[in-house]
């Protein structure tokens, strides 16, 4: 029997989840947390799958979201509740194996080579076994991605959500991945995509089959995503150490381009929650915010702010990110924005504050 020592674990709807978890009169519910729930203008930020049903998504504004499911119950973000969550989620890998590499607040590889004898060397049932323990102990649920090597685990992780178990052969791939397109592909934007149907690359396959030769111009990121392809990354599951790392960075591509002036403080708000949720996951602290957008011509425009004072709330990001942009005025529709922290450091012993004006 193959192998199959990589799971990607991706908790569904993680949110909401975390609410529902809390409060089990909400697992039937439809529910969003949303920016600014007491209000129509504020924006979606996660949503649970009967709220999906109604075609509830990330970025949605509230006021559409409670046209669709007049229902809707929408519920205040809640930062130090997401990364108790977390954290609690995070335990329970480490039980299974010591080689864990999160990717995000929410999902993670495990390798579970070193206790595949554990096991037996049936990573399905240690998949199975992983899922009823976090169900058991934190009330959510999880989506496993299972494979030979951890890209072809993520590919996979979220093809039979919520709740699915997902596993990919070696041998399955050119049937199961190559026919399905490319921007499915892991690490493959939306303008790489158009860029490579340009050049009649519309799926993972065609990707898989294209010689390098002809991606020279996507440079290292053209190998990357042709070793995805083809299945044979195998980046080891690396567990991370907190002082390795550089900086902590969250982007959305815009589902349309935005003129100058349509790009509001509402616009940049999930990214605000999203980096301060990450921010208290790493357990670091930093002082320099920078700000990315790519404009409609597809340049990619980087500027930053540094700060005396460690940056713990979204008022902080919020009014440094206005400096920002006052100093170096965006000119031209914008397509994709981001927000990112670095000059990263162990906390000191300032005075925490949590979330401000979300």
């Amino acid at each position: 029997m193959e192998l199959l020592p990589i799971i990607h674990a991706d908790a569904d709807a993680f949110f909401a989840a975390c609410h529902m978890a809390e409060d089990s009169s909400l697992r039937s519910r439809p529910i969003a947390v949303a920016g600014d729930p007491g209000t129509r203008h504020g924006i979606i930020l996660a949503a649970n799958y009967p709220a999906r049903s109604y075609g509830i998504r990330t970025t949605m504004r509230v006021g559409e979201a409670r046209h669709r499911c007049p229902g809707l119950i929408t519920i205040a973000p809640q930062r130090e509740l997401y990364t108790a969550y977390s954290r609690r989620l995070r335990e329970i890998f480490d039980q299974w194996t010591p080689l864990v590499e999160p990717l995000s607040i929410d999902e993670a590889w495990l390798d579970l080579t070193p206790q595949m004898d554990r096991w037996h060397g049936d990573s399905v049932k240690a998949g199975q076994a992983l899922q009823a323990s976090i169900l058991s102990h934190l009330g959510i649920t999880v989506s496993l991605g299972i494979s030979i090597n951890k890209m072809l685990a993520k590919q996979v992780s979220d093809w039979n959500k919520p709740g699915g178990l997902t596993i990919l052969p070696k041998d399955d791939i050119s049937q199961r991945l190559w026919p399905r397109p490319i921007i499915e592909l892991f690490g493959c934007g939306p303008s790489t995509a158009r860029r490579l149907a340009s050049w009649n690359i519309e799926t993972i396959g065609d990707l898989a089959k294209t010689p390098i030769s002809a991606l020279t111009s996507l440079g290292i990121q053209g190998e990357r995503l042709k070793t995805r392809a083809q299945g044979t990354d195998y980046s080891p599951v690396v567990p991370p150490r907190i002082t390795d790392r550089q900086s902590i960075s969250v982007e959305r591509t815009l589902p349309y381009n935005l003129a100058p002036d349509a790009l509001t403080d509402q616009s940049w708000q999930p990214l605000i929650t999203e980096l301060l949720i990450r921010r208290t996951s790493t357990g670091l602290d930093g002082r320099t915010l920078v700000a990315k957008y790519r404009t409609s011509d597809f340049t990619t425009h980087t500027r930053q702010i540094t700060t005396s004072q460690s940056i713990h709330t979204a008022a902080q990001i919020l009014t440094l990110l206005h400096q920002i942009l006052a100093r170096t005025p965006i000119t031209q529709p914008v397509r994709l924005i981001g927000l990112g922290l670095t000059d990263l450091r162990l906390p000191t012993t300032e005075q925490m504050t949590f979330w401000q004006n979300v």
